[in-house]
């Protein structure tokens, strides 16, 4: 039986001619918040584990693995196989059509890199500051950022200054006790979804993104067919704080509003952390270097198919179909397959899954169409209404144009010397802008680069979570985004399939959906890092 899964793959389209570019986004920094107060495995899973376990002299055998996609989730997976396999035999393939690193990406402006899709590691991001760290790849300072809302009724109706004494005051008097409320919600959902790490280096595994959810925090799987306006409200927050900014929050990182998950808002909140940095050179040196310890193998081609074999034995595997450069085609055999591309029905570029008895149930919720401009001018103040024109500029309504705008810094130190109100902006937009616009919000303005993207799920509060473990031995990393799409999220489901493919593999079934929401973990550095240091030293 054939089924069809589409590949969400994203495009770019600049003066230069670059070619395609992905992009995924971290939750901004609303640092000027937070300056104030420093379901149970699926029974028709059930067969397909019980068919996965080895044991015995199966487990000697060498275990090929195929990764379709070399993001985040991708190469972190590869680099979590090669640690679990330890000095047992493992090959590991990754298909990537495009260049390592997925919805990480840079685009140059002016002759500087800037990030065109990830761009800020969040103090409690633990698997992409430690590994950061781990690899050497240097920090780099997040310039400070002054903050504005914006809607078409108001303009910019509130912003935040450069001394944090006046930008606590201004907050202080506008949101009042909102700002504890909002302290302490980032607190308990930070130290409930800290739980995930301990589960996952004592290389327990999840089946489902219900049973992830479930070990972190029951509260998180209710939150997610709840909205994000009825959570607040219930929690105590005033009109004023929900519309504008979690909102806000909501319409800048998700292009939703305030119908969308409560836990989505709640991760796009928890971003809120003071103390950001990024990686000298860009983030996309992370997953290229997940790729180069892992030892796997980069394969540039587009995987077309993917084919279920029956051996003799009744042991399943699959061959993957795929497409290089020039009409040039190849097949490889595995015993192991993680997707780790999102599964779009929206778009052109499709796997197709075949010769699977019974069909295969695949994931069918829609990526967001996003578009994100980047050029280098000088910003129209009387646009704003205002003299000074905050570095980051977030929309509190949906018929703005943008969703957001922000000032940029290249991803080598340094930075550039500008001209008075002169710099490099990078607009988020839900169509195509028109000149008209453009010329409303910049007096002058070059090298314009407009990048295409379907960057996120759509979300709803209705949506079925999708399954990590889609047959036997095919897992889907990527089902991790349905819950919410940011960095650290895409490599803890690459942990997450890798410990599910490593447990299957040699027999432990005990530690798969071993669903438990108390943990002795801390949520300091320190708790963390004796985790990492035990597994990585």
């Amino acid at each position: 039986m054939r089924v069809t899964g589409a590949v969400a793959r994203d495009t770019a389209v600049k003066s230069s001619g670059e070619g395609p570019v992905s992009a995924m986004f971290s939750t901004p920094v609303l640092s000027f918040m937070l300056q104030w107060n420093a379901a149970k495995a699926s029974c028709k899973l059930l067969p397909v584990l019980h068919a996965s376990l080895h044991t015995g002299t199966e487990a000697n055998e060498t275990c090929k693995c195929g990764i379709i996609g070399g993001g985040l989730s991708g190469t972190s997976a590869a680099y979590y196989l090669r640690q679990l396999w330890g000095d047992k035999p493992l090959h590991v393939d990754i298909f990537e059509p495009q260049r390592v690193g997925g919805r990480l990406a840079l685009v140059n402006v002016d002759g500087q890199d800037y990030e065109a899709g990830g761009a800020i590691i969040h103090p409690r991001n633990w698997h992409m500051a430690f590994f950061a760290d781990h690899f050497g790849l240097g920090r780099r300072t997040i310039n400070k950022r002054t903050h504005g809302l914006y809607n078409n009724e108001k303009g910019l109706y509130f912003q935040t200054s450069p001394w944090a004494f006046l930008s606590n005051s201004k907050v202080k008097s506008r949101y009042g006790g909102d700002i504890e409320r909002f302290h302490n919600l980032v607190a308990d959902t930070l130290l409930s979804f800290d739980r995930i790490y301990e589960h996952l280096y004592k290389i327990e595994a999840f089946t489902t993104v219900e049973n992830l959810l479930r070990s972190m925090d029951e509260r998180f799987l209710e939150q997610i067919h709840t909205t994000a306006a009825v959570m607040f409200k219930d929690a105590g927050f005033s009109d004023r704080f929900i519309n504008e900014i979690v909102k806000g929050s909501l319409i800048t990182n998700y292009s939703q509003t305030l119908h969308a998950p409560a836990f989505l808002s709640s991760i796009s909140m928890a971003g809120a952390e003071p103390g950001s940095w990024s990686i000298q050179g860009g983030l996309r040196r992370l997953p290229e270097k997940f790729l180069e310890v892992s030892g796997a193998t980069l394969i540039p081609g587009e995987v077309t198919h993917v084919f279920q074999k029956q051996s003799p034995n009744r042991t399943v595997s699959y061959e993957v179909g795929y497409k290089k450069a020039e009409h040039e085609t190849g097949r490889e055999k595995y015993d192991i397959i993680i997707i780790a591309t999102p599964l779009d029905p929206g778009r052109e570029k499709q796997i197709h899954f075949e010769d699977f008895p019974g069909g295969l149930d695949l994931p069918k919720i829609p990526y967001h169409p996003l578009q994100v401009l980047f050029t280098h001018g000088k910003m129209n103040e009387s646009f704003f209404g205002k003299k000074s024109v905050p570095t980051h500029i977030m929309a509190t309504e949906t018929d703005v144009f943008f969703n957001r705008m922000a000032k940029q810094s290249p991803v080598n130190s340094g930075g550039v010397e500008e001209k008075e109100g002169y710099g490099v902006w990078k607009l988020y937009l839900n169509k195509t802008p028109t000149e008209e616009q453009l010329h409303s919000v910049f007096d002058d303005r070059n090298d314009l680069c407009l990048m295409h993207w379907r960057a996120f799920p759509e979300y709803t509060t209705t949506m079925e979570l999708p399954p990590f473990v889609l047959h036997d031995r095919l897992y889907y990393a990527n089902a991790i985004e349905v819950a919410a799409s940011a960095m650290e999220m895409a490599v803890v489901g690459g942990r997450n399939v890798a410990n599910l493919a490593f447990n299957q593999w040699f027999g432990h079934s005990d530690r798969i959906d071993s669903v438990n929401s108390t943990s002795s973990l801390g949520s300091t550095d320190d708790s963390i890092n004796k985790f990492n240091v035990a597994f990585y030293k």
